[in-house]
């Protein structure tokens, strides 16, 4: 008698597992490892090195990987202006770098960011875009390669691949492209909670950054812009010490200098009136 709901039990249990699988957006991983070499090449060759050394460096880059302000550093290098998006029937898929169209953004009003601007391709070299800010509903025309003004923005849309956009274009919605042009702040903070920054191994001054997010290519650039970012920060706060330790040499050759200068002439005056002369 209990046959029935046992095969109804896992005919639900197998239907919920794969609508779940088939239509939850994937998330993938990136990480990477910096190595945070403390010593000073400069410093550690004029046998300087504790003169503006700092001993917990690892510690501060640590607390650099994390601010927002680097980070926001960090996304605003990648080509994160213009989110690319092609909607589905259960989930949106971002296009990031793969997109068949382009679009060049001049914001006016921050109202602007953030929006969803759909989009309708009518040719390879026409199309429309709509979109709703503040309530009011807003429609355009556009030319391939040519800036479109708005009062909010103004817009250049380049198609690159018009038979790719036919492809994927739906026939069940109207508007299947769309794309947000993002405030690099507000995308810092959006994305902020995907980002761990950890101490890997104290001993090896090693870092582990990983980013997460549902598109995998977005997770290797943005763990490797982070990496690249921090390598140039290093580079230029080295060469800072190394001024630093250069200035003080110069100061202390100084210093030294003016010393010898005068404790030659204090022999020079005290050989003068003790009438001593130079030993042959």
């Amino acid at each position: 008698k209990s046959l029935i709901w046992i095969i109804l039990f896992f005919a639900i249990a197998f239907t919920c597992a794969y609508v779940y699988l088939r239509y939850t957006p994937q998330v993938f991983q990136s990480k990477t490892i910096l190595q945070v070499n403390s010593e000073n090449e400069a410093s550690k060759v004029l046998n300087v090195q504790n003169v503006y050394e700092n001993q917990d460096d690892i510690a501060k880059s640590i607390e650099l990987l994390r601010s927002k302000v680097f980070f926001t550093k960090t996304l605003s290098s990648l080509p994160l202006r213009v989110t690319y998006f092609v909607e589905g029937t259960f989930r949106n898929n971002e296009h990031y770098k793969v997109s068949a169209y382009a679009v060049d953004a001049d914001v006016m009003s921050p109202t602007a960011y953030g929006v969803r601007i759909n989009i309708d391709f009518k040719n390879e070299s026409e199309g429309e875009i709509n979109y709703v800010l503040a309530g009011k509903h807003s429609s355009f025309k556009f030319r391939s390669g040519e800036w479109l003004k708005t009062p909010e923005m103004n817009l250049k849309i380049t198609i690159s691949n018009f038979s790719e956009l036919q492809n994927q274009q739906s026939t069940v919605k109207e508007n299947n492209f769309y794309f947000i042009v993002n405030d690099f702040d507000v995308l810092a903070n959006e994305y902020y909670s995907r980002l761990n920054v950890r101490l890997l191994n104290d001993a090896a001054k090693t870092i582990e950054i990983s980013f997460q997010d549902n598109n995998a290519a977005k997770t290797a650039d943005v763990v490797s812009a982070m990496a690249n970012q921090f390598k140039e920060y290093d580079v230029k706060k080295k060469g800072e010490r190394s001024e630093k330790i250069l200035s003080f040499l110069d100061e202390q050759l100084g210093i030294v200098s003016e010393r010898l200068r005068n404790a030659e002439t204090s022999i020079y005056s005290f050989k003068k009136d003790n009438k001593i002369s130079d030993a042959k």
